[in-house]
């Protein structure tokens, strides 16, 4: 219920993957699920031919209730979104999360990042590393069901939070003006690194996608790095390779300063 508490949704495998020793078969997390249907914690939806799992209200506020970890206000169960045909999508997010060497409890899905009273732009996932410095990524997953129009768009919308500005004080009374990001993110040093996986292909076909996205966001003033999803799980988190198709890390610097 933890792990669902903090991916949204996710196959039996999946959980099996982070919850047993072996890290491999699925039926004892298949009867623990049932069984937490039957007590309505738990809900499943439908995604081809897998089931897809989430919590219900009741298996939130259970999660909560125990003090193992935050929800936060308002979180949604992750039943609309598998209802809405956003279940592949989704999972997508929590096999990256999954293979990611970093605790699954150190992720957060769906954060939104007002940048005014009219923009903002709503994260797939966020990493905190309490442990490491303190320094956050931002994860986006795309699989080829967003149009490069509306990919290029999410990616300025980045661009924008981290030049966005708010003035100190109440309604601004101190005048002091400040970057809106490093409210949020006291602790890191810099404008979190944006992880793009591109998923839902072979890696040559996605590849040629980041070729195509690496022109048309070339002059972008944050840093994003690019890596298929088949390569992250085709190899263990200390051999992947991330391509950076944003902006060079001295050149952020450099903006910045």
């Amino acid at each position: 219920m933890s792990m669902l508490a903090r991916v949204r949704m996710a196959t039996a495998l999946q959980i099996a993957t982070v919850t047993t020793e072996n890290r491999v078969g699925d039926g004892y997390v298949r009867r623990a699920l049932r069984d937490l249907e039957t007590l309505g914690f738990v809900g499943h939806g439908k995604s081809g031919r897998s089931n897809v799992y989430h919590l219900t209200v009741a298996g939130q506020r259970a999660v909560l209730e125990s003090g193992e970890i935050p929800i936060r206000p308002n979180a949604a169960t992750g039943e609309k979104a598998i209802a809405a045909g956003l279940a592949e999508h989704g999972l997508d997010v929590t096999e990256t999360l999954v293979n990611w060497g970093a605790f699954l409890m150190d992720w957060d899905v769906e954060v939104a990042h007002p940048i005014d009273k009219v923009r903002g732009v709503v994260s797939d996932a966020v990493l905190y590393r309490p442990n490491r410095g303190a320094e956050v990524e931002f994860l986006e997953v795309d699989r080829f069901t967003m149009s490069m129009s509306r990919l290029v768009e999410k990616l300025f919308a980045y661009e924008a939070y981290s030049r966005a500005t708010y003035q100190e004080g109440e309604r601004g009374t101190i005048g002091t003006t400040r970057l809106l990001w490093r409210q949020r993110y006291r602790r890191s040093e810099h404008f979190p690194v944006v992880r793009l996986v591109l998923a839902n292909g072979d890696e040559e076909a996605l590849n040629r996608r980041a070729a195509r996205l690496e022109r048309r966001i070339r002059d972008i003033g944050i840093r994003i790095d690019y890596a298929p999803l088949p390569m992250l799980q085709r190899l263990p988190y200390d051999r992947w390779e991330w391509r950076a198709i944003g902006c060079p890390d001295d050149q952020v610097e450099r903006l910045a300063a």
